[in-house]
């Protein structure tokens, strides 16, 4: 990287934010292709957001992703943002238009349903998911499952009522055919039964202790598994799905191709996606 007085500057805004793999991953992409940007970690404490927000134009930024917490908050900051992110709820990649006014969008939607067609080489159209997990992450995927025309999603978390409430969400944006279920009832047992696709998006996993989200067992043979966790890479639920032959997708392809959205939305230009995701691996090798 070479600072120089051209040096276009984005990064992202999260309260902490030293643990982000987004700096090193976006900054391999930028080298690559010889641009002069660099992208930078900014510790904001939430009370802090919408000031460093309405700072961008006049400090001659590029854009910036926002973390946690920073995302939902974002969405009611930012002048613009479209349809999918209004609807989620949550902005994490705002863009410094050209009248200085703030665009805000979701590109973790995206990133999803880019990471489980091109790195697993599955199609969610017309196919039966369950989803694990209805928190910020998960909300964002499942929309991302609705724009790719899913034929049933089944939502499945400890807490019904807000499994619910975005299944009423969904519904009342795609009017898919979506429903929610309690982790542990007999319905969890039936629903993985029929799935095509189980997705882990809650964060069960990245702990030793920590029971699997769902037993790959009540799985067809021809189903494929998805979890978000990406630390570590390898998780026991993609261990426990790759025994019983099933097909495997980890989630450090959805962070890297999520940020390529990103990417590609500031510069105009393609990031190399493999360079960004061997980047990741390297990163968390080391730490």
């Amino acid at each position: 990287m070479r600072i120089s007085g051209n040096t276009r500057i984005c990064g992202v805004f999260g309260w902490p934010v030293r643990h982000s793999l987004s700096p090193p991953m976006q900054q391999a992409a930028f080298d690559a292709l010889n641009l002069d940007w660099a992208y930078l970690p900014f510790a904001v404490a939430p009370e802090n957001l919408e000031r460093a927000l309405r700072a961008l134009p006049a400090l001659g930024m590029a854009g910036v992703n926002c973390t946690i917490p920073h995302k939902e908050s974002t969405c009611a900051i930012v002048n613009q943002v479209d349809a999918q992110a209004a609807a989620i709820g949550a902005v994490n990649t705002v863009t410094v238009l050209e009248d200085g006014r703030l665009e805000g969008m979701n590109t973790d939607a995206r990133g999803f349903v880019d990471s489980l067609r091109l790195d697993g080489g599955f199609e969610p159209a017309d196919r039966t998911v369950v989803m694990i997990g209805t928190g910020g992450a998960g909300r964002a995927m499942a929309f991302g499952l609705a724009d790719a025309g899913v034929s049933e999603l089944i939502l499945v978390n400890r807490t019904l009522e807000r499994a619910e409430r975005l299944a009423e969400d969904l519904h009342a944006y795609r009017k898919i055919n979506v429903r929610a279920v309690k982790r542990g009832a007999e319905e969890e047992v039936a629903a993985l039964a029929q799935a095509d696709l189980l997705v882990n998006a809650s964060s069960l996993g990245l702990h030793d202790v920590d029971t699997l989200p769902a037993d790959p067992a009540h799985l067809r043979s021809d189903a494929a598994v998805y979890d978000a966790v990406y630390t570590p890479q390898w998780t026991p639920l993609l261990q426990a799905a790759s025994m019983r032959g099933l097909k495997t997708i980890p989630g450090l392809g959805m962070l890297a191709r999520q940020g390529a959205i990103a990417f590609e939305r500031w510069t105009g230009q393609k990031p190399d996606v493999q360079l960004m995701i061997d980047t990741l691996k390297m990163e968390l090798a080391a730490r």
